[in-house]
């Protein structure tokens, strides 16, 4: 989980929904998970557009059983 109020993250990702963009809720971004292994690379993403479609907890561990340890 991450908070980002100053929104430097989801920017820097692209991840800011444009339909809140100028608005009173403005920084609202897109769902997204990241996989990220020891080395800081990103292994595994998903991105949704739709904010009730997330992954399921089956579709994370099995992106995190890939990982080597």
């Amino acid at each position: 989980m991450l908070t980002d109020t100053g929104h430097q993250v989801i920017d820097r990702y692209g991840l800011q929904d444009p339909r809140y963009l100028k608005q009173k809720r403005a920084g609202i971004p897109y769902p997204t998970v990241y996989v990220i292994d020891k080395t800081g690379k990103v292994m595994w993403s998903r991105t949704e557009e739709n904010f009730r479609e997330r992954p399921s907890n089956d579709d994370i561990r099995r992106a995190l059983s890939e990982l080597k340890p």
